[in-house]
């Protein structure tokens, strides 16, 4: 595998991962703010849950929120580049493998996963 052509790869997704990153957080931000929301605020108020039930499901909205922000942010490429960019077809005529261009879309995903938490 030609590393020099994989870390320019990961470099142009950084880059379009910076161009992008209003949406990136925008996306990443709402799911655990609504939970956060939900059950620290909202429930606990009219007394449906205890008042300390978030200090309890906190790791697990990270966690999840980790886990979401990961699959979301290899679908929703992936759809755009097999579908109306066609992009992939842009990485796949780079000078690597096609198992090279699928590591990079993972170690990129899981990149934007570890960010989100």
């Amino acid at each position: 595998m030609n590393l020099q052509t994989f870390f320019a790869i990961i470099q142009r997704d950084f880059k379009v991962l910076l161009k992008e990153f209003d949406e990136f957080v925008i996306r990443v931000a709402i799911q655990p703010t609504l939970f956060v929301l939900v059950f620290g605020l909202v429930l606990p108020k009219i007394g449906e849950i205890p008042q300390g039930y978030i200090n309890l499901i906190a790791p697990g909205i990270l966690g999840m929120s980790m886990l979401t922000a990961g699959v979301f942010s290899t679908a929703i490429p992936l759809a755009w580049d097999f579908g109306t960019t066609r992009e992939i077809e842009d990485r796949l005529l780079a000078p690597i493998s096609v198992r090279a261009v699928l590591f990079e879309k993972v170690v990129m995903c899981m990149i934007q996963a570890w960010l989100a938490g």
